[in-house]
């Protein structure tokens, strides 16, 4: 993948630009960075555990390849396994919930 060099002086490299840039950062502004950089997936020198290992509070992630492997479910048995009743009639979809 080429580099976008968009912002960057002439004659000045991309990284010579980012340590510039880093110089200019205030310790909350500079953490914010690393927490970023962390969530792309770059290597950091920070001594906690990356972002993959940190335990979340929301729904499990399910990647696409393993998304598209899985059987298709017909509705009754998806409304069951969510706890809802499957819908019958679209009318039930119109009132205000």
């Amino acid at each position: 993948m080429k580099a976008d060099t968009r912002g960057v002086a002439p004659g000045m490299t991309v990284k010579e630009k980012l340590h510039t840039l880093v110089d200019q950062l205030d310790d909350a502004q500079a953490a914010a960075a690393l927490t970023l950089l962390d969530r792309l997936g770059v290597a950091s020198t920070r001594t906690e555990a990356p972002l993959k290992d940190v335990p979340r509070n929301g729904p499990p992630v399910m990647s696409g390849q393993a998304f598209y492997a899985q059987s298709q479910t017909d509705l009754p048995t998806l409304a069951a396994s969510q706890g809802v009743r499957p819908i019958t009639n679209f009318g039930d979809l119109l009132s205000d919930f």
